[in-house]
This record gives structure tokens, C-alpha cells and sequence, in this order.
């Protein structure tokens, strides 16, 4: 699976059940349960998925995901997929066109 957008990750081996406090692997900070929305790179191009259940770093904003959840992500972003929930128009901007703009601002 390529990873997503917000660099959500499977949760580590052992940290895969609902247990209240569960620390980050990353920051060591407090996980807690949420759902999120996640962009995922796939083979239909750039997609959302909402309503994941996940746990959440409170420290960094990390997200992981159990064994199950991750297998059905991967499930939609790598095969068939079911009808899109809605589709929404996103805007594209460019770094280098962004820079160049500022460049020759000639307010500067």
C-alpha cells in the first residue's frame, strides 16, 4: 500500500487493542481512540477515506491503525472499490510556480 498523505501507519506489533492509554512509538506521548479521514495514493489516483477507526497521538498526531483496519484501506485503495461515498474538487498548486510568483512581485 503506498502510504497516505498524513503518514498514518498500521499500529506496532502489541498495540493493537482498545486499552485507554497507549503510547506513541514515535513521540511517546498519549494515544487515544478516534475516527479519522485519511488520503491515500492507490490505483484509481488520490482518494479519501473517512470514518476510520484509528488511535491518535495527542503529542505528534500520529495515527495507526489496527490489522483489520489497515487490510480493509488497503481493500479499497488497491482493488474494486465500492461506490464513492461523494467526490470533491480539490485545489493543485505548484512550489516552483508559487516561488516564481514571488520572485517577480513587484511589490517587493
Amino acid at each position: 500500500m503506498t502510504p497516505p498523505e498524513d503518514q498514518a501507519r498500521p499500529a506496532p506489533e502489541g498495540q493493537q487493542d482498545s486499552q485507554a492509554a497507549l503510547p506513541c512509538a514515535y513521540c511517546g506521548a498519549t494515544t487515544r481512540e478516534d475516527t479519522v479521514k485519511a488520503a491515500f495514493w492507490g490505483l484509481q489516483g488520490l482518494i479519501a477515506i473517512e470514518d476510520i477507526p484509528a488511535r491518535v497521538c495527542e503529542g505528534c498526531g500520529e495515527q495507526f491503525y489496527d490489522d483489520k483496519t489497515t487490510q480493509e484501506i488497503e481493500t479499497i485503495v488497491n482493488g474494486p472499490t465500492p461506490p464513492a461515498k461523494r467526490q470533491i474538487i480539490v485545489p493543485v498548486f505548484s512550489l516552483a510556480d508559487a516561488k516564481n510568483a514571488e520572485q517577480n512581485d513587484p511589490q517587493e
